[in-house]
């Protein structure tokens, strides 16, 4: 039997990680294993949780989301990032390239193009 999608939800407001939390838990096959505040916080819990994926907000205060990408990937555990993000741009896209983030969902998006995303990254 094929184990959970392991996902570690990363963002500095509450009512999102909140939110995303209720959603994802009603996807059958995906596990919230931890949530963080801000980088710091994402990159302690990717290094004791070994998530599969990580979902991760750009703006954050003390370490952004690219930068945490940056160094979630230098861990070498295998983790794939998603951004979840409002802003979507040229160079909001080739900085994410840059930092090794996996794929990309715009905030308020359907729960099912978070889901889609989620799969295709892990088939890679």
């Amino acid at each position: 039997m094929k184990s959970n999608i392991r996902v570690l939800i990363v963002d500095d407001n509450q009512d999102v990680r909140r939110d995303l939390r209720i959603v994802l838990q009603m996807v059958v096959g995906i596990e919230i294993v931890g949530v963080a505040a801000d980088g710091r916080e994402a990159v302690k819990q990717a290094m004791e949780l070994k998530p599969d994926v990580v979902i991760m907000d750009l703006e954050m205060p003390d370490m952004n989301g690219f930068e945490t990408t940056r160094v979630i990937k230098s861990l070498g555990l295998g983790t794939k990032v998603i951004i979840l993000s409002v802003h979507k741009s040229e160079f909001i896209c080739r900085k994410a390239a840059e930092s090794g983030v996996d794929g990309y969902v715009e905030k308020g998006a359907p729960i099912q193009k978070l889901e889609d995303v989620i799969l295709s990254i892990l088939k890679k």
